[in-house]
């Protein structure tokens, strides 16, 4: 018998495709029947563990489940609570939070219309499976999913988002659902399901999908959101508000449906949630402090050994205060806007210090975190510091009491015979700011001044080593040749230091002389909120 494909024979064509739909129909119908039948009469009979692993194969054990040993983002709090960083994984963002946490809107239309015999099925909705299977049939294809929140949860946890379609998958699904009901409440199988589930847009977790779509959290999820989040997990791209509305809209109606149905609402509250115009935002990581945020990364990675691909759900609260970083950051654009074009500069950074703990309360490593190259944080980069270095040098005199604050200094022309030049073969002439003179003066006028000629001969008197060392002693981290490789010119800030270093060795003086090097971060919380 000859098969005809094409447009010539097209009686042949509708018969053999009207045969071969039958075949599979059948052939769906005995495999979802079977396992109608394993589920119905074959699951008690698994407390047997023979006669279990026979028909399922190895059962993974599920003790010690919980949400928060889930994967999630690591959270940066300023000093007072305040969210500055949720730091996920490669875009993909969950935060686990406790059912107690979570909106009874989500939670009655989640059960609403994934499993509405959640509070009274064993973990498996026998007549559902059965329902499925039917439907199944009826409508020639898969139409009702039988799964209940149990299943789905164990799917997720132990077989993976994309399995295979083998019965002895869906048997081994079924018995994991019955053995977490038996060890877990439904509060916890709950609380773990609505952190685990994935609702599209790189989401996993309720908490995750209210942040990156309403802006909100879980706890203050309204009715409206609550059952368009709700209708995500069965086709999160499909039913996407960002991606499908109309779909997502007729998805919110059927989750609406549900919940009247199953008495959670009455119908007058869900015309008026389907109603409601929502606003519905795209997927963004945006840091507040960005550069504050880099820095508390760099330190976690190198003194705590901690990296956001660890997925451990740190909570790390910072020194940061984030009223006093709006100022700050306010600051750095008023002086760049004033000033900037008569000093020729077009951007700045800024530290702020306590001097008694070494906490940072503000850091701007820049005017723009977002323009090409701006995420350079420039108050944690070296460069040279201008004039601002004699601090060191006048801290090192002082203390070899060589020098006093009165001490005079004369303020002359100075001529070296090397060092000058580009080649550093030229003579070697060292100007003051206002390329005058100023006879003798005192130590305390020198320095006040910023007058260069008496910080250098300070600077000989007291030895260019002595003068790193104290550099170095005050906290700043980055002058790391050896000593004798600096220069004449190192009092006027001809080595590269950071801001951040600066602000330390200052605030040592502010401390009369006690040090504290930098602490960007108070403490720590692991996922269980455990120090």
């Amino acid at each position: 018998m000859r098969r005809c494909y094409g447009r010539r024979y097209p009686y042949r064509h509708a018969n053999y495709h009207l045969r071969e739909w039958q075949r599979r129909r059948r052939v769906t119908l005995q495999r979802n029947l079977i396992v109608a039948l394993i589920v119905l009469f074959g699951l008690p009979l698994l407390t047997v563990p023979a006669l279990a692993a026979q028909t399922v194969g190895d059962v993974p054990s599920v003790t010690g489940l919980a949400s928060t040993g889930l994967p999630q983002d690591m959270l940066i709090f300023d000093r007072h609570g305040n969210l500055l960083a949720d730091v996920g994984d490669q875009g993909d963002h969950r935060i686990v939070v406790p059912i107690s946490f979570i909106s009874p809107n989500i939670i009655n239309a989640t059960i609403a219309i994934e499993d509405h015999t959640f509070y009274s099925n064993s973990g498996v909705d026998f007549g559902a499976v059965m329902r499925a299977a039917l439907a199944d049939y009826s409508h020639r294809g898969i139409k009702q999913g039988g799964s209940t929140i149990s299943q789905q949860l164990v799917k997720q946890l132990f077989i993976g988002p994309n399995p295979d379609n083998s019965i002895q998958r869906k048997a081994k699904e079924a018995v994991l659902a019955l053995i977490v009901n038996r060890h877990y409440t439904k509060s916890q199988i709950l609380e773990m399901y609505l952190n685990t589930i994935f609702y599209g847009s790189q989401t996993y977790g309720i908490e995750a999908a209210a942040r990156s779509y309403f802006r909100t959290n879980a706890h203050d999820l309204s009715l409206a959101q609550a059952s368009m989040l709700a209708g995500l997990p069965q086709a999160p791209t499909q039913y996407n508000p960002l991606i499908n509305l109309p779909a997502a809209k007729k998805r919110q109606h059927d989750v609406l449906a549900a919940m009247v149905e199953y008495h959670f609402i009455t119908a007058q509250e869900a015309d008026a949630a389907f109603a409601v115009k929502l606003q519905i935002y795209p997927p963004i990581n945006q840091f507040a402090a960005p550069y504050f945020v880099d820095y508390v990364l760099k330190t976690l990675r190198q003194q705590y050994h901690i990296q956001p691909s660890d997925r451990r759900g740190y909570r790390i609260y910072t020194s940061l205060d984030l009223n006093l970083q709006h100022i700050a950051e306010q600051v750095v654009r008023d002086q760049i806007a004033q000033k900037g074009k008569f000093y020729n500069f077009h951007d700045a950074a800024l530290v702020s210090m306590d001097p008694k703990t070494g906490e940072i309360l503000a850091m701007v490593g820049g005017d723009n975190y977002n323009k090409p190259g701006g995420w350079i944080n420039m108050a944690d980069t070296p460069r040279q510091p201008g004039s601002t270095f004699k601090i060191y040098t006048y801290t090192a005199a002082i203390e070899s009491r060589k020098f006093n604050m009165i001490t005079p200094i004369l303020d002359a022309p100075l001529v070296f015979p090397t060092w000058g030049g580009a080649s550093g073969f030229d003579p070697y002439i060292p100007l003051n700011y206002d390329l005058k003179y100023h006879g003798v003066l005192p130590l305390k006028m020198a320095m006040g001044n910023s007058m260069n000629i008496p910080a250098i001969k300070t600077e000989l008197r007291v030895g260019i080593q002595n003068v790193v060392q104290m550099a170095r002693r005050m906290g700043v981290t980055h002058l790391t040749k050896q000593d004798d490789q600096y220069g004449i010119s190192l009092t006027l800030g001809s080595a590269e230091v950071t801001p951040l270093d600066m602000a330390t060795g200052v605030s040592t003086l502010a401390n009369l002389g006690v040090r504290h090097m930098p602490a960007p971060v108070l403490f720590i919380k692991d996922a269980a909120d455990k120090e």
